[in-house]
């Protein structure tokens, strides 16, 4: 079941966006970003604002962990009673006077930032949405009161890796494509430590590094050279496409194969040479 979903109008995407380039403003010692950015959030998200009011509805159902079957159906239930006190047209100008301020004071590259439960706030925004049709917003409320129903913690967690492991990981991975570039150790040195803050770093490195990517391969596209190569032109194309859809999931050791392959593509191409 495939509906329009506008991330820009979904707060509790903005919000965790904005929240996601602040971390990365502190880690890099952006300070008068970061500031920007808190001073929005403050204008916005204070207590009695309306779209605060709004993402409390998102959090009553995203923030929802290991509760039984019968309890997520309730809590889906009353955070739509809630969200439909709202008055649509104040939530709206809000929304609009949100997404204005973002693009004007920030940049519009912040809707790009990696969000790991993208598909659950894209599933809640639907749910809420009037334009859902009444048949798919039973079936989407089914999915969502399933999916807080389970142990999300330790539903798909990302496996410890021990040195061992690691090692037996970077030989192969050595032998199959060579020295790792500097990237590529910093991602695999993210990955390692992750597991001390909960994959905080490894996400803030990972937003940063996608976008890196994707921005690198969208300018490879515009040399002459490659212009010309309809073969390379279609593999970027099919890289962009798997690197967007990184905001729909989970980080997981595929995942983070499929970047390393991409850091080592990005390298090649800067240097004119391309492997099928």
């Amino acid at each position: 079941m495939r509906m329009k979903h506008n991330k820009k109008r979904n707060v509790a995407f903005v919000y965790e966006a904005l929240i996601r380039e602040a971390t990365g403003a502190v880690i890099q010692k952006k300070e008068a970003h970061k500031l920007k950015i808190l001073s929005i959030l403050k204008e916005f998200f204070s207590k009695d604002k309306i779209l605060a009011k709004e993402l409390r509805t998102y959090k009553a159902i995203y923030e929802t962990d290991s509760v039984n079957k019968d309890v997520a159906n309730k809590i889906v239930q009353e955070a739509k009673k809630e969200y439909l006190k709202l008055d649509k047209e104040e939530l709206f100008r809000e929304q609009t006077n949100l997404i204005n301020t973002i693009n004007s004071e920030l940049s519009p590259q912040i809707y790009n930032n990696f969000i790991p439960n993208y598909k659950d706030l894209a599933t809640i925004h639907q749910i809420f949405s009037s334009s859902t049709s009444i048949k798919s917003r039973v079936i989407l409320e089914e999915s969502i009161a399933k999916n807080i129903s389970m142990n999300r913690g330790s539903g798909k967690p990302m496996q410890t890796v021990d040195n061992l492991t690691m090692k037996a990981f970077l030989k192969k991975y050595n032998k199959k494509y060579g020295k790792l570039l500097e990237e590529q150790k910093t991602l695999l040195n993210y990955f390692i430590t992750s597991f001390d803050d909960k994959g905080t770093s490894l996400k803030i490195f990972l937003n940063d590094e996608i976008t890196r990517l994707r921005g690198e391969l969208q300018e490879t596209k515009k040399r002459e050279d490659i212009l010309k190569d309809e073969r390379v032109t279609n593999k970027i194309d099919l890289v962009l496409e798997t690197l967007n859809s990184y905001g729909q999931r989970e980080i997981d050791r595929s995942m983070l194969q499929q970047i390393l392959k991409i850091q080592n593509l990005v390298g090649d191409l800067k240097q004119n040479v391309i492997n099928d």
